[in-house]
């Protein structure tokens, strides 16, 4: 309980092997308390996590123990360099070649060159490439990331893509948190969105996408957004074709040269779907 409402209220989900389920949510939303009550971290006030046929209030210890997470905060020993945290977490997962398998992780996150630095010493975007390597390390068949990307460059952001992209079709379950919508739309399969601790949004990416395209389908279109002499409508009309929607607006634009400059048309992206949520979220005081 956060205040007076709970921080997560009554979810159901699961997560199969082979897939990337994202979770999504404004900060306070409640994704970071789920994973604490899916690792064990925060029981439960009512229901249950299952692994299998294990729940975890009776088999802590082994789904804990089949289960990789990397939080949103750097969990990181300081006094050690990267080789050995991977190499110390490879022994913990009881690795035959915890060398092999620590270069292994080190080349994947591209810390190879800095393997021998102090943690202390890493960058912000090194140590949350460390920590995913800690989570995955050992490939245990559940996943859990929050937030993995937050303050990694572009490049190595592109190259957890595959390497996530790689375990999932390897048969791992991964759950996702992002606030990145491209990062999500490009690894998961299935999403939800999280509002006050409460899914209000479930389903596959593409499903979910078809669904806000097509919710007020009966109605011409809205003004979504205006900025000085930008305005942004949202056409419901899904069954217009493309080449009808272009000829409907160029001829708005010869009707009204003066008024409009030049026009754009997109599909509803699940960035637009996500602020719409997040517009409902009430002010809380962590996730």
């Amino acid at each position: 309980m956060f205040g007076s409402f709970p921080a997560v209220n009554n979810l159901t989900f699961g997560a199969p092997s082979g897939e990337c389920f994202g979770l999504l949510g404004v900060n306070g939303a409640g994704k970071t308390t789920t994973f604490k009550i899916l690792t064990g971290d925060t029981g439960p006030s009512h229901g249950n996590v299952f692994m299998g046929q294990y729940n975890i209030r009776k088999n802590s210890k082994y789904i804990l123990s089949r289960i990789g997470y990397c939080p949103q905060f750097d969990a990181i020993l300081g006094v050690l360099s990267g080789k050995e945290m991977l190499q110390l977490f490879s022994r913990l997962r009881g690795s035959l070649n915890p060398s092999e398998e620590t270069t292994k992780w080190l080349s994947k996150v591209g810390l190879l060159e800095n393997a021998n630095v102090s943690c202390k010493n890493y960058s912000g975007g090194m140590k949350r490439r460390l920590s995913t390597a800690m989570a995955l390390i050992g490939d245990p068949p559940l996943v859990m990331l929050d937030e993995p990307t937050s303050g990694v460059d572009p490049v190595a952001r592109r190259q957890f893509w595959g390497v996530i992209r790689s375990n999932s079709d390897l048969g791992q379950a991964i759950i996702l948190t992002s606030h990145s919508m491209d990062e999500i739309d490009a690894l998961c399969s299935r999403l939800a969105i999280m509002v006050n601790g409460q899914f209000q949004c479930f389903g596959g990416v593409q499903h979910i996408k078809s669904k806000f395209e097509i919710e007020e389908k009966f109605q011409p279109c809205d003004l979504k957004d205006r900025h000085e002499n930008l305005l942004q409508y949202q056409v419901y009309k899904t069954d217009l074709p493309w080449k009808n929607l272009f000829e409907i607006l160029e001829n708005l634009k010869s009707s009204y040269a003066k008024e409009i400059e030049e026009y754009s048309a997109t599909e509803t992206t699940l960035d637009e779907i996500f602020v719409s949520f997040a517009r409902r979220q009430y002010p809380v005081l962590e996730s």
